[in-house]
């Protein structure tokens, strides 16, 4: 097998393998097996897809020993410049430098990484506590935005169906989305246990092997991966049609049941919406079961939903009607009551505070001064905050211990979400008055009134929120949620041609104007004057007057008649 060994490249004939393998099966000596699974592994390398399926379908196993090998032999880089290397390998430094280079071997030396001088550079081989398919694991969840999880301890040759786990299968799919084999990933992905999991994981995995592509400029790699991410995910969908056709329920089920993959506990829908999945999220599929969960479906009442409630009337008559105790608390406590009760609640502060802002606002002396429609605001105000903030802190890492997200993934939700944005706004301006009116109500008393009011403002932008159940009003909502994201994009185009309009209007009209920045206070900054003449401008206020001089021009006319 070794001479057959040295003659099987990627380069090699098909004929080379069919040999190597004929000689195998017909002869029958003591290292048949051993030499099968080198078979294997040359087969895995050249990317010969036909004579990997043959012998996966006969029974023959992949040897953990052999993934060194098999890194070593596709991915393995000659002085490689890591951020600056056009090759697949850094797209992965980019993602973590650290786990990438316990996957790639740098050895100068031939035995290991020891080189003449007994030294060696390769982190692999001095750090041999994790192993190379616990660091593509690990490379894995970095792709998924999974904070590094505990390393599995893996058994040295598993068999797939004689054991719990998903076997080695997970591990050669993770190194053939690395390497960006699209043919061989999909005869691995056959093989593994939870292939609908599995295959939105390797779809978001290349998706975002993809977006960090872009920024090596290497536009057609990009288009490759983004290529292989779509079938993974045209293959979730047709198994999301062939499912549900054949079984409604199950289906449904399927897609919220959590499963471990690449030491990963999530289910399918919440990995497809954590990356965007549109196309499988809007599959009627995953909308039905969401549908009954918003009706009806609660985890403490097992009863069927289809029955119970198919609109919001139903439930509606369910929840004030006499059609049976279970009907009526499952009713109560959809989360579309919860839904529907606490907009109603935040409707009623929004008159209260409306009401609060219309009348007049008093210097606090004493506490009396503080009215009932006041201390309502205040009530709600720390009640939002738990609710917001504070709850979900103290819940999600009970819930969620295994399926932990990096920091920057919760920075990047956090502030592409416009609706989270605009409630972090909303407590941050209401904070601020209130501290404006206790502690400085005297001096700035109109400040607090205006910021109260921009308060005000953002709490009536945070109720277009609950418009978004609706079929009409939700895809026009989110259609505005989108364009304002587009339009930041568009001010600082903006901020140019105001600024420069803004200067050249100032230098002519005031040219023996010195004071820029005026010790009088923020207010009296010339910067104001410059921004405003142009801003209006694109509102149709021409201010034709200021700029031909015509107000200066009546002023003196007046005088000389007077």
């Amino acid at each position: 097998m070794k001479s057959y060994q040295l003659s099987l490249s990627p380069g090699s004939l098909s004929l080379y393998f069919y040999i190597a393998y004929q000689f195998i099966q017909e002869k029958t000596y003591k290292n048949k097996e051993r030499d099968l699974q080198l078979l294997l592994l040359e087969a895995i390398i050249a990317d010969r897809v036909d004579y990997v399926s043959a012998m996966l379908q006969n029974g023959v196993e992949f040897n953990y020993d052999h993934f060194e090998n098999l890194y070593n032999e596709t991915l393995q880089c000659e002085n490689c410049q890591a951020k600056d290397c056009r090759k697949i390998h850094s797209i992965h430094h980019r993602i973590s430098a650290d786990v990438c280079e316990q996957i790639w071997c740098t050895c100068q030396g031939k035995m290991k990484g020891i080189a003449g001088d007994g030294s060696t550079n390769c982190k692999r081989h001095v750090a041999r506590s994790p192993t190379i398919c616990d660091s593509g694991r690990l490379m894995c969840q970095q792709l998924l935005n999974y904070a590094t999880i505990t390393h599995e301890i893996r058994p040295g040759t598993v068999h797939p169906t004689l054991d719990d786990d998903e076997g080695y299968f997970h591990d050669l799919l993770a190194w053939a989305l690395f390497t960006n084999r699209v043919e061989i990933a999909g005869v691995f992905w056959s093989r593994c246990k939870n292939q609908l999991l599995t295959a939105v994981m390797a779809s978001s995995i290349l998706k975002n092997m993809a977006n960090k592509a872009t920024s090596a400029k290497d536009r057609q790699l990009y288009k490759d991966l983004l290529d292989h991410s779509r079938l993974f995910e045209e293959r979730v969908v047709h198994m999301q049609s062939s499912l549900y056709e054949e079984s409604e329920y199950d289906a449904m089920s399927l897609m919220e049941k959590k499963d471990d993959v690449l030491g990963i506990r999530v289910s399918p829908m919440i990995c497809a919406h954590e990356h965007n999945m549109i196309d499988v999220i809007g599959h009627p599929c995953i909308q039905r079961h969401l549908n009954r969960i918003w009706y009806n479906e609660q985890i403490c009442f097992p009863i069927g939903t289809s029955e119970a409630a198919a609109k919001f009337w139903d439930c509606f008559r369910n929840a004030c009607c006499c059609n049976g105790c279970t009907r009526r608390i499952q009713a109560w406590f959809s989360p579309l009551m919860k839904f529907f009760i606490h907009y109603i609640f935040l409707m009623a502060l929004i008159i209260e505070f409306s009401a609060f802002v219309l009348t007049d606002l008093k210097i606090i002396s004493s506490i009396s001064d503080i009215g009932i429609y006041e201390w309502l605001l205040y009530l709600w105000l720390f009640a939002d905050l738990l609710e917001e903030f504070g709850f979900p802190n103290l819940i999600r890492p009970r819930m969620f211990r295994r399926r932990k997200h990096t920091y920057w993934f919760k920075m990047k939700r956090f502030l592409f979400n416009f609706w989270t944005i605009l409630t972090f706004l909303s407590h941050v301006v209401l904070i601020q008055a209130i501290w404006v009116r206790f502690f400085t109500s005297s001096v700035y008393h109109r400040a607090s009134l205006r910021l109260y009011s921009l308060g005000l403002f953002l709490m009536y932008m945070r109720f277009l929120q609950c418009m978004i159940v609706h079929s009409y009003f939700g895809p026009k909502i989110i259609m505005i949620g989108e364009m304002l994201l587009e339009l930041f994009k568009f001010v600082w185009i903006l901020i140019i041609f105001m600024m420069c309009t803004g200067v050249l209007y100032h230098a002519n009209m005031y040219p023996s104007h010195y004071d820029m920045w005026s010790p009088e206070g923020v207010q009296y900054w010339r910067i104001w004057k410059i921004i405003a003449l142009p801003y209006w401008q694109i509102y149709g206020e021409l201010f034709l007057e200021d700029l031909q001089g015509m107000i200066i021009f009546k002023y003196q006319t007046s005088l000389c008649l007077k």
